[in-house]
């Protein structure tokens, strides 16, 4: 299937060269050896207590919107993106306002990299954080303040960071029953199988929009079908099926199959 021969492709590129990609190399990408990827990303990833400040987003004249977060249980963490920026050369000055911020698809990632790692505690430290910023409809926003300021962006909000997230928590669910994260992913998918358009079968971005850096419009329909999204939430939507004793389960599987037979058939190019 050709579905199929893309999620291969872009899980061997992820796997195989995302290690190298940091450093010029005159040979082909090598596969590296999988604990010498664990210590390494255990020496640069950057955990912390999540404590935001009172939560705000952006409205659309650049002010600052209240927001209520969700409870925020005891012991929760998250992962900095951006632990380090003045290390970036020629970065823009307001970069470095990035080092409290996460995006919510690398909290995602870490969550997978506890898991994978056989962190669990570590896993649902950061599941709990997605469990706070999940927005009300089931959805999350694009990123947030893991400390000291409450600011999180959740009207941006985008199909794919929502599915890696579901992804994430799917993983850890996987390996243990927790009724909380339950929850939290239930609803998350939920969410994303209500993004999934009625003719086409896939699924649609989401909404907000920000034009030119400046200003946001949470409003603004995201109405296209972006074929990166289709695919994390294939993964997602499969991965949360193989939890134990979930009731979905076919349903989901089911989904996720239209879901295939619909990017094989409206996404993909033959000719390239």
């Amino acid at each position: 299937m050709r579905f199929l021969a893309t999620t291969l492709l872009c899980a061997l590129l992820a796997a195989g060269c995302a290690a190298e990609l940091h450093r010029p190399t005159a040979g082909p990408c090598r596969t590296p050896n999988a604990a010498q990827l664990l210590r390494d990303a255990n020496r640069s990833l950057t955990f912390v207590d999540f404590a935001p400040g009172p939560g705000y987003d952006t409205g659309a004249h650049g002010e600052a919107r209240p927001l209520r977060l969700r409870a925020i249980a005891p012991g929760s963490k998250a992962v900095l993106s951006y632990p380090d920026p003045e290390r970036f050369a020629g970065a823009d000055a307001g970069f470095a306002l990035l080092s409290r911020r996460t995006f919510v698809y690398d909290q995602a990632l870490a969550m997978v990299w506890a898991v994978q790692h056989g962190d669990r505690p570590l896993a649902r430290a950061l599941g709990q954080t997605l469990a706070a910023l999940q927005n009300p409809d089931g959805s999350w926003g694009f990123s947030f303040a893991a400390h000291g300021d409450g600011y999180y962006n959740a009207n941006y909000v985008r199909a794919g960071a929502a599915a890696w997230c579901a992804y994430g928590l799917a993983l850890y669910l996987q390996g243990g029953a927790d009724d909380a994260l339950q929850a939290t992913l239930d609803r998350s998918l939920a969410w994303l199988v209500g993004q999934v358009d009625p003719t086409t079968k896939l699924v649609r971005a989401g909404h907000g929009r920000w034009h030119d850096g400046d200003h946001f419009d949470p409003d603004w329909p995201a109405d296209f079908a972006a074929t990166e999204h289709q695919i994390d939430a294939w993964f997602a939507l499969m991965a949360a099926a193989a939890v134990p004793g979930v009731a979905q389960a076919a349903e989901w599987r089911n989904i996720a199959n239209q879901l295939a037979a619909a990017v094989d058939a409206r996404l993909w190019r033959a000719g390239e």
